[in-house]
């Protein structure tokens, strides 16, 4: 007898990227940040580590949300905060999900929506992206129960165009629209605007990226208080522990450190671009803390290579995407480092 529901066996689960053991590899394959987070951060995390630790952390991560509130410019209301934007975002697809709906996703995409999805048992639109900066007119107009949308995109890290985002809003009001941000400190634009103007929308953010709290996992939904109350629901009781909420709640405070790390990030992810376009490689325009490229040497020859030389990178075997690496912006040794090595092995096959 099975006890699992038949959309899990057949489930082909999210796979993230290699997590080596030991600290002697040079990590540009998850996406997190090369600079170490606030040293308010460090301090906060280090004085909440004492004997409340045997209590449950607040329900509502009150001094996070407040904190949270201030740095997005929203009410307390309009926030929940989560043990990560992938929890946030697992949260919002088992609340709305039923096995007859379809979610409506680009491709390229973040790859966690479809099993999500799936394990809700609802359907998937996909919308194949000719140019990678614009929504596909049929899914601006797409009858879908739930429309996600990755923007700056993983893995590409292109942004959509602005018109295009407001457009999708505007024609599917009777659709739910999550926007996930998770890359948004990166790039030219945010859209935590739209939730005061449409219903229908709900921002994710996340703060493993530009905060450099990947191992904290916070992240947050931002939309109405009328849908952020439903997902109070939904969520587990205790989702965020007590380290991780006083960790965040100092990030966001410090807001000096913050825009230091984001410009250094911005900064290096040009040099990174640059001169990969030097030795060769295609690069797509990104505005996130990666690079996504075409190798000359090709891409699975790449990624071996670079593993030999302990540098990890990041392959996607799917489709067009097999061609192209993404590369994390490491700090500038780490970057010169892979630099020297792909010019190397772009010699030997020059």
């Amino acid at each position: 007898m099975n006890y699992f529901k038949k959309e899990v066996l057949k489930l082909n689960p999210y796979i993230p990227g290699f997590q080596p053991v030991g600290s002697d590899y040079i990590k540009l394959n998850t996406n997190e940040n090369p600079f170490p987070p606030s040293e308010k951060v460090v301090s906060s995390v280090k004085k909440a580590a004492n004997r409340d630790l045997k209590l449950y952390p607040d329900p509502l991560s009150t001094g996070l949300v407040n904190a949270a509130a201030g740095f997005f410019n929203v009410k307390t209301c309009n926030i929940m905060a989560g043990n990560g934007s992938d929890e946030i975002i697992s949260v919002i697809f088992k609340a709305v999900l039923n096995r007859s709906d379809t979610v409506a996703i680009t491709f390229p995409t973040y790859s966690l929506y479809r099993v999500l999805a799936e394990i809700n048992g609802a359907s998937v639109k996909e919308y194949l992206l000719k140019d990678q900066t614009r929504i596909p007119g049929e899914m601006i107009t797409a009858d879908s129960k739930l429309i996600i949308l990755s923007n700056p995109n993983a893995p590409t890290g292109c942004a959509f165009d602005k018109p295009d985002i407001e457009k999708l809003c505007v024609s599917n009001r009777k659709s739910l629209i999550v926007i996930d941000e998770a890359y948004a400190d990166f790039a030219e634009n945010n859209y935590l605007y739209l939730i005061k103007k449409y219903k229908n929308v709900i921002i994710t953010r996340s703060m493993s990226k530009s905060f450099s709290l990947a191992g904290a996992r916070l992240g947050f939904a931002v939309s109405c208080k009328k849908n952020i109350d439903i997902l109070l629901k939904v969520k587990d009781s205790y989702n965020v522990n007590r380290l991780s909420a006083g960790a965040g709640k100092s990030a966001f405070e410090d807001k000096e450190y913050f825009s230091k790390m984001v410009r250094a990030v911005k900064k290096n992810r040009a040099y990174l671009a640059l001169n990969l376009k030097k030795q060769g490689y295609t690069c797509f325009p990104s505005q996130a803390n990666f690079v996504f490229a075409k190798p000359p040497c090709g891409a699975e020859k790449l990624v071996a290579f670079m593993k030999k030389k302990k540098i990890l990178i990041r392959h996607f075997k799917l489709r067009w995407l097999r061609d192209f690496v993404r590369i994390s912006v490491g700090n500038r040794k780490e970057i010169d480092r892979f630099l020297k090595e792909s010019g190397k092995i772009n010699e030997t096959e020059g």
